[in-house]
């Protein structure tokens, strides 16, 4: 069946993207037929759940699409969404989901998207991204459970990792950019510092 998709799609002149498990744990050779697993327009395999899935898929050769959620998995902390059972977890304290706890900005800020990927495979990684599910999210809070930590992730991705001590700066500089999408263009971002600490530069500490 992948195979049968995955021809219609390139013979659309378009690229297959799938999940990791078809590579990482259902072991599928997802290359088409006479290329190699790497080639531009084969096939991207999207890792989301791990630093450790990352490097898994890159080391089977397919180009990859960055997700993890050992820290940009925007999800993580809001409880778990599945209907509970005897025997699960969800009815046991302290009702955290898989990847609690919640993952804040300067969490999602530092992490290195590269670390521990050598870097001769560091060229097969496409593009990253924060991920965001449905299940803990509606219209009314969509945008508070997104920004600004979606923000602080794009500019990692954007300039390459960041460092502790470039997190007041980034406070300050995230502040600024969440105030003017709530004013201007009615995003219902959450607070990335105090407004406090905007008004009087240097008098709070993070």
């Amino acid at each position: 069946m992948v195979t049968h998709v995955h021809k219609a799609i390139r013979d659309a002149g378009l690229i297959p993207i799938v999940w990791e498990e078809l590579a990482t744990e259902w072991n599928l050779d997802l290359s088409a037929p006479g290329h190699l697993a790497s080639e531009q327009n084969n096939v991207l395999v999207q890792a989301w759940s791990s630093a450790f899935a990352v490097k898994q898929v890159l080391e089977k050769g397919y180009r990859t699409l960055f997700g993890s959620g050992d820290a940009w998995y925007l999800d993580c902390g809001y409880g778990t969404f599945l209907v509970p059972r005897a025997d699960s977890t969800a009815v046991q304290e302290p009702f955290l989901d898989w990847c609690a706890p919640l993952k804040n900005w300067r969490h999602m800020y530092v992490y290195d998207p590269l670390k521990g990927i050598p870097q001769e495979l560091q060229p097969l990684v496409e593009g990253g991204e924060a991920h965001m599910w449905s299940e803990n999210v509606d219209p009314t809070n969509l945008d508070t459970v997104v920004w600004p930590r979606a923000a602080a992730a794009a500019e990692v991705l954007w300039t390459g990792p960041r460092a502790a001590k470039q997190i007041l700066d980034a406070s300050y500089r995230l502040g600024e950019w969440r105030e003017r999408v709530v004013t201007d263009l009615g995003i219902r971002a959450g607070l990335a510092q105090m407004t406090y600490c905007l008004m009087q530069e240097g008098s709070c500490k993070l």
